[in-house]
């Protein structure tokens, strides 16, 4: 398959860019997070060093005399800077923990990609894609066969994800006559079985780009042949429920053009229906 060779290596590259960048950047802030907990240690001994080196002198002026008390005080100092910077280096240290958990998760991530990207390397079908890749996958299949000009497989994909925002999407770039052929007895490029899973998504409302969906319909009613032995059990079962939603739209609808569209939709496939 195409996008065995073409769109998941693409793709792979893509996600193994994210994965270095990221990782990178966590790197980063673990450096920066090093670098941070080495000034504090530096800026902390230079501290002990200006209250150290007073009390040295202190010393030795006094060497002669009592200097016990100013000895003590050195060791006071010392005691408290050195439990002061061990705190300070374990609060960096959690921060560090944290960080390389995060990076050792990254790994485990781009491992359980690199997994992934193996088995669908070896896949002989989309149906063995992992289902978190598959819409992804699809829409990118789709893309491609509009633009290598195959229109009817790119419609047969959307039928088969039923998004209506992928089907809408996939119909505003595909004249319908590249896929309908407005008669019902000349072949149309769809299946008869996709035309009809056609007219059922597409009417399901009229909330959203109303004109395409019409335009549609329309072609694709014209295009279908309700002879064909692939739908005859089923065709008058699946247009008579299009034929409610559309009563219904029609019902509810306050625009007079919709409406007397809708109206036209409504007459098609009631002679669909008798044919």
């Amino acid at each position: 398959m195409w996008y065995e060779r073409n769109l998941w290596p693409g793709l792979g590259k893509s996600l193994d860019k994210l994965f270095l960048d990221t990782r990178d950047l966590i790197a980063d802030g673990i450096k920066e997070v090093l670098g941070s907990v080495n000034e504090s240690n530096r800026t902390s001994v230079r501290a002990l060093e200006d209250k150290l080196v007073p009390c040295i002198i202190n010393c030795q002026k006094n060497a002669s005399g009592d200097w016990t008390n100013s000895f003590k005080q050195v060791m006071n100092e010392l005691g408290t800077s050195r439990v002061s910077i061990v705190e300070g280096f374990n609060k960096q240290r959690d921060q560090i923990n944290k960080l390389t958990g995060t990076l050792n998760a990254m790994k485990e991530s781009a491992s359980d990609y690199e997994s992934i990207n193996n088995h669908v390397m070896k896949s002989n079908s989309m149906a063995n894609l992992p289902a978190f890749a598959q819409p992804v996958v699809r829409e990118q299949l789709i893309n491609k066969m509009i633009a290598t000009g195959d229109f009817s497989g790119a419609l047969n994909e959307a039928l088969g994800m039923t998004d209506m925002l992928v089907l809408l999407s996939t119909c505003t770039r595909i004249q319908t006559t590249r896929v309908l052929s407005g008669n019902a007895q000349k072949q149309s490029p769809l299946q008869s079985s996709s035309i009809l899973a056609l007219i059922q998504q597409l009417s399901r409302d009229f909330q959203h780009q109303f004109d395409i969906k019409f335009e549609y319909l329309f072609d694709a009613l014209l295009s279908l042949d309700t002879n064909d032995t692939g739908i005859k059990n089923h065709v008058t079962k699946v247009l008579k429920g299009v034929l409610r939603r559309l009563q219904s739209h029609h019902d509810q609808e306050s625009n007079a053009v919709y409406k007397d569209k809708i109206t036209v939709l409504l007459r098609l496939v009631s002679s669909r229906l008798d044919s």
